[in-house]
């Protein structure tokens, strides 16, 4: 029997090594499985315009835009809120709750005002607090809630192209004359003044 030469000594070591190596990488692929996706935090963002100023018999809707992570069926956002809103600018919030919008998978919700908060004359003040229902994350538009609410006033007619009623003491209507010259003035200065007549 023949003793065994270097290179097929070398041979069989590296058959070996390269066995053990796929084995091992082989178990750790198939043991570890799909990898672990991170948990995102909830996210929850809002946008609103204000309705700051409204006319007489005015049909008032506040709009909403709700923005969270989409639900994990591909579905958008599943969220919902409530606007607390109260006559003039104080007094008890009133609940009511936002609804979704023919929009909604934009992130679109809304709500109309009552009447008899729309026609109020001292105006109607409010926030929202909106919710992402998937996650439970919520946000306060605006973010100083009850302690700092939107406020929302009616126009009267006489503010909105009405001109006012004149008056015999508008300053448009005075006349321009000449002051009496004083002695230690030169006699290229005049001094004028406006006199309501």
């Amino acid at each position: 029997m023949r003793r065994p030469s270097i290179r097929s000594l070398a041979g069989g070591a590296a058959g070996i090594a390269s066995g053990v190596i796929a084995g091992v990488v082989l178990t750790a692929v198939s043991a570890a499985g799909p990898p672990a996706v991170p948990k995102l935090p909830a996210l929850i963002d809002a946008a609103h315009v204000p309705r700051l100023l409204r006319l007489p018999g005015e049909p008032v809707r506040l709009r909403y835009s709700i923005v969270c992570a989409p639900r994990d069926d591909g579905l958008p956002c599943d969220g919902s809120g409530t606007v607390y809103i109260r006559d003039g600018g104080g007094g008890q919030f009133r609940p009511l709750a936002l609804r979704r919008g023919d929009d909604s998978k934009e992130g679109r919700y809304y709500i109309d005002v009552p009447p008899e908060l729309a026609s109020s004359a001292a105006g109607f003040s409010y926030y929202a607090v909106l919710r992402d229902d998937s996650s439970g994350a919520t946000v306060t538009v605006p973010s100083g809630g009850a302690d700092a609410p939107q406020l929302s006033l009616l126009l009267s007619p006489r503010r909105v192209g009405v001109p006012r009623r004149k008056t015999s003491a508008s300053p448009a209507r005075g006349s321009w004359v000449t002051a009496a010259r004083r002695p230690s003035t030169s006699s290229r200065t005049a001094r004028w003044i406006c006199s309501t007549r």
